[in-house]
């Protein structure tokens, strides 16, 4: 699995092209974001996140926060789940397609965060064409041992910075988005390494079983009004 080092914002509006085609991929991902508090002082909270897309339709996400709590997501071309192993709770949804569908409705329409999730998307190298005002080389750099090409990007919200891999496997090394819009101009930092494109994972990872004792529960989105109010 790729492993991957991340310090983030809890959401990811507008990604880093890394990746342009993948028919399947697995990685493992060390996060962490910035909470700016109301003193004007970051902190910073992170968690891994184990992750496998299977193209075109299916993701499996694990994620094991600092302070010990478990989540996870799973999507299979049909539902969406979403679950807490601490919480023993869990929240699903019908939703059939592929992987763009399934993360347009998980965090537009059920607003939950997804940390770059653009990354995962079917159609990421057109949408960040699309998004990009400006761009150009910075200089050639060194990652972990790897040589890589130093590019920044721009658009009206956010500033980017890319290292890319030089060779025949010109996979994302790391990424700097800082969110000039948002209070601080906090910072999303990432850095990535052992890409696998070729993961030996079972079909059965992508389908969704509660756990035992496990309370169903919905979507804070998805509720009528009456029912927010009673939670």
């Amino acid at each position: 699995m790729t492993q991957v080092t991340i310090y983030t914002k809890p959401y990811c509006p507008y990604c880093v092209r890394a990746i342009s085609l993948l028919e399947k991929k697995g990685e493992e991902k060390f996060t962490g974001y910035d909470v700016d508090q109301v003193w004007g002082q970051k902190l910073e909270f992170g968690a891994t996140r184990k992750i496998t897309v299977q193209r075109p339709n299916r993701v499996a996400v694990d994620i094991a926060n600092r302070d010990g709590t478990r989540r996870g997501f799973r999507f299979d071309g049909k539902q969406i789940a979403f679950f807490g192993l601490e919480e023993k709770a869990y929240a699903t949804a019908q939703k059939s397609g592929d992987i763009d569908t399934a993360l347009a409705y998980f965090t537009r329409d059920l607003r939950m965060p997804w940390p770059m999730a653009e990354l995962f998307s079917n159609t990421f190298p057109t949408t960040i064409r699309d998004k990009v005002s400006e761009a150009y080389f910075v200089e050639e750099a060194t990652i972990a041992g790897t040589p890589c090409d130093h590019v920044a990007l721009r658009n009206d919200l956010v500033d980017m910075q890319m290292w890319i891999a030089k060779g025949d496997k010109p996979v994302l090394e790391r990424l700097v988005i800082t969110y000039k819009l948002e209070d601080g101009q906090p910072q999303f930092r990432a850095d990535l390494h052992d890409w696998n494109f070729a993961p030996d994972v079972s079909d059965s990872l992508f389908t969704f079983t509660p756990a035992e004792g496990a309370k169903r529960i919905a979507f804070v989105a998805g509720m009528k009004a009456d029912d927010r109010e009673t939670q």
